[in-house]
């Protein structure tokens, strides 16, 4: 993979505030590499997210599923999906990976302000089994309120399943008791693997000087298998990385 040929680059910097030093960031169209700079010496870290392989919006009248998949999949704000007016406890998000997730990172739009609590399920072989999860989206009592992730305990008995045909896989449903108001999207959710982060980017174990001839690690992945990467900052900063794009199709437009 060390002679891969690459034919873009996209850079973002990433800003980390007390509250919400944990987030997941999706990859570019065609990227199959990453390099990460922080901004300082401090030991932030990192990992891959496992690929967002399916998102449904079920609406409980007319039993009607939406595949929110490819928008809720592509990087930043171009793309939002509607989640306005759920009806409380029967109209569902469901998410599913190849792989058990601990959790999401979502990317809020135009915030929810219907003052509810989320709960969220999984499958346990035979029903839907409340998980035990914190929800950093609500604010002011309400949730999908503000960007921050949703985290539960992975549990030991979840088992893939199939939802409106896809699958199987493993799929975390989520309601409120209140629903959602008029105005609710959302533009990204992205699962956080249960490793959690991983490689240090910084300090003593493995040092990465920025604006230097120093070049940091690439790291190659299977785009199929990763949606994205999960960084956790050591405190409020700013975080660099560095897609490395691969696909031959270049004209297509890449935040």
């Amino acid at each position: 993979m060390s002679s891969q040929k690459l034919t873009g680059i996209v850079g973002e910097e990433i800003t980390f505030a007390t509250g919400f030093l944990t987030r997941s960031t999706n990859a570019p169209y065609g990227a199959t590499g990453v390099e990460v700079r922080p901004s300082s010496g401090t030991a932030d870290s990192w990992n891959f997210s496992p690929r967002l392989q399916k998102a449904w919006k079920f609406t409980a009248s007319g039993a009607v599923y939406r595949d929110d998949t490819a928008v809720l999949s592509e990087r930043g704000a171009n793309q939002t999906a509607t989640y306005n007016s759920m009806v409380a406890t029967t109209d569902f998000i469901y998410l599913a990976s190849a792989v058990p997730f601990r959790g999401v990172t979502i990317n809020v739009v135009n915030a929810n302000a219907t003052a509810s609590v989320l709960s969220a399920f999984y499958w346990d072989g035979a029903a839907w089994t409340g998980l035990t999860e914190t929800d950093g989206t609500a604010s002011a009592g309400a949730t999908l309120a503000v960007d921050n992730n949703i985290t539960w305990t992975v549990p030991t008995d979840w088992q893939k399943t199939v939802v409106n045909g896809s699958g199987p896989l493993y799929w975390v449903r989520f309601n409120s008791d209140a629903g959602t108001d008029s105005a609710t999207s959302l533009a990204e959710a992205i699962p956080l693997g249960i490793q959690g982060t991983s490689t240090t980017v910084g300090g003593s174990q493995n040092p990465v000087i920025v604006a230097t001839a120093v070049m940091p690690p690439r790291y190659w992945f299977d785009p199929d298998a990763v949606g994205g990467i999960e960084l956790l900052a050591a405190n409020a900063t700013v975080i660099r990385v560095e897609w490395l794009i691969t696909s031959p199709v270049t004209a297509l437009f890449v935040q």
